[in-house]
């Protein structure tokens, strides 16, 4: 409940990040990333070591995102007046779809477990699902730290006309992307030996869990690169209908799978979508 206060600290920060990016401002954009993680481990650490309590430290990290968000507004600040609400008004109507996308392609990467859970699965195995899902987060880490710079370029370059720079760029993205299949293959072939590394025997069950879901994170990188090119070219409407399409065909699949595989078919299903998602971009 106590962090609750800090979602809109750090929303407020992402939005003049974002607008950081859109201007070419990379530098001051992973200033403030480190700011943030370097005012938070400190904050956490010495409320920890001079014996605070819990509650404190999480007010330490409610304070990482203020600092955060003060640092977000010297690099890139945003008008809070003179005609502020207009111009948010019409931002409201023109990014109704990528926010619809957005929300949308997070709830396809968490209907899984949720129907897994929703659908009888024992604690243990949904802690076992959790676990496996946990392992899978360098794809999406990366998708995340790449995409809003992907955006910004494409969409400069499409802007001024240089349309072949932006193919060229959107292309390299892509071929960048499949340097992770070896990974996760590697990642794949070795998840016994890994969950029993970090978890030890009692989560051995996760290793096939693993196995799948990995494969789906690296197809979901796919996804995010196309999604940007889509939207860097203002071609908006294909990618909610990809992310409707995504979200509504995992449902179907976990509602006929589960049943009857559990754990393996939920995360069977996810890869299948993914991947699917993927060659369609």
């Amino acid at each position: 409940r106590l962090l609750a206060f800090e979602l809109p600290l750090f929303s407020a920060a992402l939005a003049h990040w974002n607008v950081a990016i859109a201007l070419g401002r990379f530098r001051q954009r992973a200033l403030g990333s480190a700011t943030r993680w370097i005012a938070r481990l400190a904050l956490v650490v010495g409320c920890t070591e001079i014996g605070l309590s819990p509650q404190a430290a999480m007010v330490g990290i409610i304070v990482a995102s203020g600092v955060e968000l003060a640092v977000a507004r010297g690099c890139a600040p945003i008008p809070l007046s003179s005609g502020a609400g207009r111009t948010l008004a019409l931002m409201g109507l023109s990014m109704w779809p990528l926010w619809t996308s957005g929300v949308l392609m997070r709830a396809f990467e968490r209907i899984d477990l949720l129907m897994l859970k929703g659908m009888g699965g024992s604690v243990g195995l949904v802690g076992v699902y959790a676990a496996a899902q946990s392992l899978c987060l360098l794809p999406a880490l990366v998708a995340s730290a790449v995409a809003p710079q992907l955006l910004a370029a494409i969409t400069r370059l499409w802007k001024v006309g240089g349309f072949d720079d932006a193919r060229a760029l959107a292309d390299q993205a892509l071929r960048t992307a499949v340097w992770l299949v070896p990974i996760a293959a590697a990642i794949a072939g070795a998840a016994t030996d890994i969950v029993a590394w970090l978890f030890g025997p009692a989560y051995r069950d996760a290793s096939g869990l693993l196995a799948l879901l990995i494969g789906a994170a690296v197809a979901q990188v796919f996804i995010a690169v196309g999604v940007v090119v889509f939207i860097a070219v203002d071609r908006l409407r294909p990618v909610v209908m990809l992310t409707v399409t995504l979200l509504v065909g995992a449902v179907v699949g976990h509602l006929l799978v589960i049943p009857r595989w559990g754990g393996l078919g939920a995360a069977a299903v996810t890869l299948t979508a993914s991947t699917l998602g993927a060659a369609a971009v």
